[in-house]
């Protein structure tokens, strides 16, 4: 009994998550139709023993919420309970959040219904209608519930009542159910957390649950048969058998039917404001009754029924508050690689006798309300051998979180003992155990006491994080939030709460580490990485990437929260700048960029050349894409008199003359004009891009003399003509004028020849390209 004691001290010292629910939420029970007080104020006492207290009443374990009721103010003290009035009215129910119908024995006035749907319907309320079994008087409660939920919900309270023949504490009516909320209910793990039976609940001769189409018509509430938003949290066992005990028959169900029947049920209620408000819908009652839910110990059968009403009342606020969290990341992790770098062995001490304690096997990121809910899933949490707050013990988890430029790339303290991935600092980390959860932000703030559950039969550690510390999370093209999940094993007394590690397993020691890597001080502390298969490095790649020589620590990568593809793209020549879906990602050569599986816009620019556009399909793996890019052109044409004059271009020979509509790159080059018997000509042209431009050379003959030489002054004039846009004809024509002298030379060219004339020429248009 000394666990269950502890159990019940830690409920009156911090209610179910300590300071998680504001003050403000105010938590009202129904008293003014009938209903009884049992448990409320009240402890629960040991059936044997009654001076023995097995159990605080509800109001001082759930001690989080503010109290009231409607009914007699006589009936309770108000130093722990604020009566609201007589009956239920609007008035009343102005500040209360949670309103709790604990099997009412009497019919509700129409204005009654009427209060509590206009208050239900304005967003963010929890309504819980507890019915009873058509036993006895019980029909008299189904009536009642049934009356209130025929004005906001589909689902009712059958008139029959659930038998357990092999489920139960041994004592008529006393049947023993499960809580287990359908996989798809939001936050499960707030309904599940911290059960020491299994999650084993009393429903003292409960009603089963059935719900009501559009046409009137009854339907059993079944794994395949539920109301849009409506989710199952407590059923029978599969030898749950249905009883009729008054002469009106049930509606959905036959007497003597068996296997697994629903006892209680949720509904959230999208509102048209954008809101919404959870029902609640059960055969038995929290408070109240012959033995309510609340029950702790029941002739001998141990329950988990106080902490499963606190849990109910949490998760119900949350939802209400917060609604249906929306899936944004997802990704999963092999099982069976929680041996750190390939090599790790578990301690020997028996509370780690089991596999996958440290066996990260997914994530799941998701948006509710103002909040992110990150949860971690395991092969095997191990339970919560040492008790800790959170649901679990075995386990310390950091995570470090990139989602925009800037941040900081040291872990949060020295425990890991790794580096963290120079290429993607990180901007909030959280580091988690089950004894508290903090948020760290770059610059060394802290932020204390994250709210985390724990969902022991999904092995799920969730923690939610406000989003005012993250913003809105997008994946725009290459640009996409990364994460790196490290997992060791918890201890109070290690580096930073992790636990070290030796190259031999001892009762508190991580075994299996490389002696080497022991003795520099370089062997990692951690058990796992989150590490999808599609990842480029491996956990064993990156936790063996330690030097002992260097003493140098592992570089543990952040991984993308989307899956994503490897994209190599080269170019030629190099150096163009590659722009993907927006984003400038570099120069080429870029090498094994990550990108979201699917489509992708990719652009190439390179001054000179023309820019390269298309998409390419990123799928698993990795693309390698070499691009030749095409050097913007202009053309270039050529004619001499006399034609037939040999062409070059920047020294190479293109041809003869006419040269016509010759595509050449964008730029500055040499034009060589030559022929036999004449002077060769040589000038620079500036071809712009798609422009054509034309010359006309007129070749000079060259001239001989003996004892008596000419000596030739040549004027050239040059017209330049655009013919069309885009083209453009320079002709050059000169003209001589003769002396005659005494010399002993061939004729030569002179200093303002042609070539000379026609590069002047083309000066402006130089200068136009540089503007």
């Amino acid at each position: 009994m000394r666990r269950f004691a502890l159990l019940i001290s830690l409920f009156v010292l911090f209610g179910v998550f300590g300071s998680a629910m504001v003050s403000a939420t105010t938590v009202a029970v129904d008293l003014s139709h009938g209903e009884n007080t049992r448990y409320l104020v009240d402890p629960v006492l040991d059936r044997e023993n009654k001076s023995r207290i097995v159990a605080p009443s509800i109001v001082d374990a759930i001690g989080d919420v503010k109290w009231a009721y409607f009914g007699d103010p006589s009936l309770l003290p108000a130093d722990k309970i604020q009566n609201l009035g007589d009956s239920i009215t609007q008035e009343g129910l102005e500040n209360v959040d949670i309103l709790i119908l604990g099997q009412p024995r009497e019919p509700l006035t129409q204005d009654e219904i009427q209060a509590i749907k206009e208050w239900f319907l304005e967003g963010g309320k929890v309504l819980w209608v507890a019915g009873d079994s058509d036993f006895g008087s019980g029909n008299r409660t189904q009536s009642a519930v049934n009356a209130l939920l025929r004005e906001i919900s589909s689902l009712r309270v059958d008139l029959c009542s659930v038998d357990d023949p092999v489920s139960n504490t041994g004592k008529p009516f006393s049947l023993v159910a499960y809580v287990s909320p359908d996989d798809g209910i939001p936050f499960k793990g707030l309904l599940t957390q911290n059960f020491v039976y299994g999650g084993k609940v009393l429903f003292h001769g409960p009603g089963p649950l059935a719900w009501v189409d559009a046409n009137g018509t009854w339907h059993p509430l079944t794994d395949g048969s539920m109301p849009e938003n409506t989710y199952r949290i407590v059923v029978t066992s599969e030898n749950g058998t249905i009883v009729e005990n008054n002469d009106q028959p049930a509606n959905a169900y036959t007497a003597d039917d068996t296997g697994v029947f629903t006892l209680m049920a949720a509904q959230i209620v999208q509102l048209d404001s954008g809101k919404r408000s959870v029902l609640i819908v059960s055969g038995e009652s929290p408070y109240g009754d012959y033995e309510p839910i609340w029950s702790p110990l029941a002739w001998g059968t141990k329950l988990d029924g106080p902490q499963f009403v606190s849990n109910v009342i949490h998760w119900a606020a949350f939802v209400a508050a917060k609604g249906a969290p929306e899936r944004l990341f997802s990704l999963s992790d092999p099982v069976g690689d929680d041996n750190g770098p390939g090599t790790y062995t578990y301690p020997t001490d028996l509370a780690f006798n089991g596999s996958g304690l440290f066996d990260i096997t997914g994530l799941d990121v998701e948006r509710a309300g103002n909040d992110y809910v990150f949860s971690f899933h395991f092969k095997n949490l191990g339970g919560n051998p040492w008790g800790a707050p959170n649901g679990f013990s075995l386990q310390i988890i950091e995570a470090y979180f990139d989602f925009k430029d800037g941040g900081n790339t040291s872990t949060i303290g020295p425990g890991p003992n790794v580096r963290l991935d120079p290429d993607h600092p990180w901007d909030v980390s959280l580091r988690i155990t089950g004894w508290g959860s903090d948020l760290f932000l770059p610059n060394g703030t802290v932020i204390e006491d994250l709210q985390t559950f724990t969902d022991g039969e999904s092995n799920t550690v969730s923690v939610t994080v406000p989003a005012k510390y993250i913003g809105d999370l997008k994946v725009e093209g290459p640009k996409f939030p990364r994460i790196a999940v490290l997992v060791g094993s918890q201890d109070g007394f290690g580096v930073d709460q992790w636990r070290d590690v030796g190259a031999n397993a001892d009762q508190w020691v991580i075994g299996g580490a490389d002696p080497a890597a022991v003795e520099a001080g370089v062997a990692p502390r951690v058990m796992d990485l989150l590490v999808p298969d599609w990842f480029i490095e491996s956990q064993e790649e990156q936790l063996k990437s330690y030097n002992v020589s260097s003493k140098s620590l592992a570089v543990v990568r952040l991984v993308p929260l989307v899956q994503t593809g490897y994209l190599t793209i080269t170019s030629e020549p190099s150096g163009a700048n590659v722009i993907i879906d927006g984003f400038n990602v570099g120069k080429t050569p870029v090498e094994n960029l990550a990108l979201p599986l699917g489509l992708h816009v990719v652009k190439l620019q390179l001054s000179g050349y023309m820019t390269e556009e298309f998409n390419v399909s990123i799928t698993p793996g990795s693309l390698s894409i070499p691009i030749t890019l095409t050097p913007k052109t202009g053309m270039l044409t050529v004619t001499s008199n006399p034609s037939g004059a040999t062409v070059l271009i920047d020294g190479k020979e293109v041809g003869k003359t006419p040269i016509e509509e010759y595509r050449l790159p964008v730029g500055t080059h040499e034009v060589t004009v030559k022929m036999d018997g004449y002077r060769e000509e040589s000038f620079n042209v500036s071809i712009l891009e798609n422009k054509e431009l034309t010359f006309n050379v007129e070749l000079v003959p060259l001239e001989s003399t003996t004892t008596t030489t000419t000596t030739t002054t040549i004027t050239t004039t040059s017209t330049t003509t655009t013919t069309s846009p885009g083209k453009t004809t320079t002709t050059s024509k000169p003209t001589t004028t003769t002396t005659t002298t005494t010399s002993s030379k061939k004729g030569g060219g002179g200093i303002c020849g042609p070539a000379a004339l026609i590069g002047l020429a083309i000066m402006p248009l130089l200068l136009r390209r540089k503007e």
